[in-house]
């Protein structure tokens, strides 16, 4: 396949995502189906920008007031968002400027990641196999999801940002001529930095994998992995001074950008640098590999010793009562153990992706020499270590997707071309639909779902557990409360940012761990069991209405062993005498009630 032709390609498949997206969501999409709280929450954040709150002041103010909670965004994510609704809200009313905004930038991220991964499809693969990975990126990973319309958190520019680092890796990795485009990684790891810190672990693996091919080949790989380092870490010294308040600027934030960050990745440049400078003594690469090990052991001890208080994760110190009823019920905060034990297939299916592709790494390896052993053998670091984190959060996984859909498209073209052989082209784009089926992260929620279907059909079958969902979170209007005057709403935690977007009022608590007085309340006065405790509190904090969605949340969050909590009996109907219920048969999965002042 020429050029020009695999370019139309990209565009096709690009194309077809899009459909595919308007058939599965198609006007629900506008209300919200495929949206989720932090998508809301992001669009409130840009609609306080724009209303004129400061560039580095990341408070929500509605979320917890009156101080209200310091989040741990960045503003990255706000600009695109910001632009187009800038322009559409010329012509329609502010929140469906933000809604179309949001309809339209992940699908155009998703275009972006398709060019950018096309690359090192066509680098790794080669110009006959390279048409295969581009369809593997339809069905291949479960990151695609990330690209939904109304998608418009940060999750869809990180994984571009992701693509970015892997693709100008390879590219400097395969050509003596390109080794700067090593160096010029560090923009998007610097960006990446910035977006949201979930993504260093991985980051950590791509210079890990670096480190390795360097101590394999010598050259002028750890004067790039330096260079790489260095620009990441001015690019935050320069987003610290810019865009972070100045109360936080120097402090050692383990969840968004900080000195974290910026020391990490200036340890790092000063690890590669003096591993170049070694090299002169290092001749062989087993003593290169003892001088990166030495740089290397010697950069995490600094750090450890430096920042203590990030080794355990941003949860370190969430209070274990919120731990316990609230962390513990979200999905995508579960470990892979927790997740294998509650939904076996969903979890297996977490790691069938990067497994495959790091089995086809290693059999790469095993194959090739020379710069091809390099290429197979870095990603097959990356995968490798990058994996180990889904084991400890499955949040990880649309990352660790992103790097293994590259040896995944390569096991796929490879299986295909066995199996297939020669013959009429139908026939073998046939044979390569079930290939792609069974090598893609669709093909244990398909079994999945058979066997629910069968497991239904058996008589006094057991129900599986209950894992918290995202209901009534949609983005219509809530006219039963939205033209009262504003107050402030003790809400479900999984409603508190609908609420947000859609009315002028104030909630207690959200799903954002740094609102862990708003959770703790929150989740307290729902379980409490004592009218006049309940009542104390809900006049102390000024709490003129209440906000429930019966369902999965107060299953999971709210159960009290004698049944009698407040979440409970208002998902019973036995309102307490202090509340009024507000009906609303526009929306009656929500339910509001108005406090009586007594």
């Amino acid at each position: 396949m020429s050029a020009t032709e695999y370019r139309k390609l990209v565009v096709i498949v690009w194309l077809t995502v899009i459909a595919s997206m308007a058939a599965i969501w198609g006007p629900r999409a506008w209300q919200g189906a495929s949206w989720d709280t932090d998508d809301f929450m992001r669009l409130v954040q840009v609609r306080d920008w724009l209303a004129g709150q400061g560039w580095s002041d990341l408070t929500q103010y509605r979320l917890d007031p009156p101080a209200g909670t310091a989040m741990h965004w960045t503003r990255l994510p706000d600009i695109p968002l910001a632009a187009v609704t800038l322009a559409v809200s010329l012509f329609v009313p502010m929140n469906d400027a933000l809604t179309v905004a949001g309809m339209i930038l992940p699908p155009l991220y998703f275009l972006i990641f398709l060019i950018i991964y096309a690359v090192p499809v066509r680098l790794m693969l080669g110009a006959a196999r390279s048409p295969v990975g581009l369809l593997v990126a339809i069905a291949g990973s479960a990151m695609v999801t990330q690209f939904a319309p109304g998608r418009v958190d940060h999750h869809g520019l990180q994984l571009v940002m992701v693509m970015a680092s892997v693709a100008l890796l390879l590219i400097g990795l395969a050509r003596e001529r390109w080794r700067r485009a090593i160096a010029l990684a560090g923009i998007p790891i610097g960006l990446s930095a910035w977006i949201g810190m979930e993504m260093l672990p991985l980051i950590a693996a791509w210079f890990a994998a670096l480190g390795l091919v360097w101590c394999r080949s010598g050259g002028t790989f750890a004067k790039q992995g330096a260079a790489a380092a260095g620009i990441a870490a001015l690019i935050g010294i320069l987003l610290l001074l810019t865009s972070v308040a100045p109360a936080y600027r120097w402090g050692a934030a383990c969840d968004s950008i900080s000195i974290v960050p910026v020391g990490l990745m200036t340890l790092v440049a000063c690890g590669f640098g003096l591993m170049h400078l070694a090299q002169r003594w290092a001749q062989r690469p087993a003593a290169r590999l003892g001088v990166a090990a030495l740089c290397g052991g010697a950069a995490a001890a600094v750090f450890a010793f430096s920042f203590p208080q990030c080794l355990a994760g941003p949860y370190a110190n969430l209070d274990p009562f919120i731990a316990r009823w609230w962390l513990a019920n979200v999905p995508e905060a579960l470990s892979l153990g927790v997740q294998m034990r509650m939904q076996p297939f969903s979890a297996i299916d977490k790691l069938w992706v990067p497994a495959l592709g790091l089995g086809y790494c290693l059999w790469r390896c095993a194959r090739t020499r020379g710069r091809g052993r390099n290429l197979w053998g870095a990603l097959a670091v990356m995968l490798a270590a990058s994996s180990l984190l889904i084991f400890w959060q499955i949040r990880a996984t649309y990352g660790v997707h992103v790097i293994a859909l590259v040896p995944l498209a390569g096991l796929i073209a490879e299986v295909w071309q066995r199996v297939a052989g020669s013959g009429p082209r139908w026939r073998r784009l046939l044979i390569l639909l079930p290939i792609i089926f069974i090598g893609s992260a669709v093909f244990w929620p398909a079994l999945e779902s058979g066997y629910k279907i069968a497991a239904t059909a058996i008589p006094g079958a057991p129900k599986g557990p209950v894992m918290l969902l995202h209901e009534c979170t949609t983005r219509d209007a809530l006219p039963a409360v939205a033209d009262l005057p504003p107050t402030n709403v003790l809400a479900y935690i999984d409603v508190g940012p609908i609420l947000l977007f859609s009315t002028p009022h104030a909630i207690l608590g959200g799903p954002y761990h740094r609102d862990q007085p708003g959770l703790k309340a929150t989740i307290e006065l729902f379980r409490a069991t004592d009218d006049a405790w309940i009542r104390d509190q809900l006049r102390t904090r000024q709490i003129g209405l209440i906000a429930t969605c019966p369902g999965p949340e107060n299953r999971v969050v709210y159960p009290t062993e004698s049944g009698n909590g407040l979440a409970e009996r208002l998902a019973a109907g036995r309102v307490p005498d202090y509340l009024q219920p507000i009906p609303d048969p526009a929306h009656p999965g929500l339910r509001f009630y108005r406090v009586v002042a007594q």
